[in-house]
């Protein structure tokens, strides 16, 4: 008799206690992540971050035309020419960079990466 009773009072101690952790935790490891959303999650982000380290050149390189532009002597004419069409290229360039991050941006936010910080 105290053997079945024991066995009872165990089992009623497994469903009442044991059960919903093991539940819980069967619940958080089954969530399912397709693999190709995350590899084209991660090529979406990794063009993203090359255009903003392209951008971060081009901004470099503007500034640092800027100082030339500055220090270029008055009677150097060719020189002066040639900077501002430089910086002229270069402002066209960042303009193109900073459409394309904006567009590289819509397309994550559309196609739905989960986790995604931009």
């Amino acid at each position: 008799m105290n053997r079945q009773v024991f066995f009872i009072i165990l089992n009623l101690y497994f469903l009442v206690f044991i059960t919903p952790l093991v539940m819980s935790q069967e619940a958080t490891h089954t969530i399912i992540t397709n693999p190709a959303i995350s590899g084209r999650c991660n090529k979406l982000s990794q063009k993203r971050k090359d255009k903003l380290e392209i951008k971060n050149k081009v901004l470099s390189l503007i500034k640092r035309n800027n100082g030339l532009t500055k220090i270029t002597p008055d009677h150097k004419k060719s020189i002066a020419k040639s900077l501002s069409h430089n910086l002229m290229r270069l402002n066209q360039e960042l303009q193109i960079v900073r459409l394309s991050i904006d567009h590289l941006e819509e397309v994550i936010i559309r196609k739905g990466c989960p986790g995604i910080q931009l």
